[in-house]
């Protein structure tokens, strides 16, 4: 069991295909060792670049917020 409680932990995303992870800015950057970090918890979704790679058709409607 980990030793960082529930109200310590960090959610951070990583992008599926990539691997880029998401800053607290917004932006995306292939940084960071946070998986050997017992505080973060790490989820996963499309980064733009991506989303816009993989998902064309769905690409503009997700920026826009539908």
């Amino acid at each position: 069991m980990s030793s960082a409680s529930d109200a310590d932990r960090r959610l951070i995303a990583v992008c599926s295909s990539c691997h880029r992870r998401r800053e607290e800015g917004g932006g995306w950057c292939r940084c960071g060792e946070e998986a050997s970090d017992p505080s973060v918890l790490l989820t996963h979704g499309l980064c733009p670049d991506c989303l816009e790679r993989l998902y064309p058709e769905f690409a503009t409607s997700v920026v826009n917020g539908f």
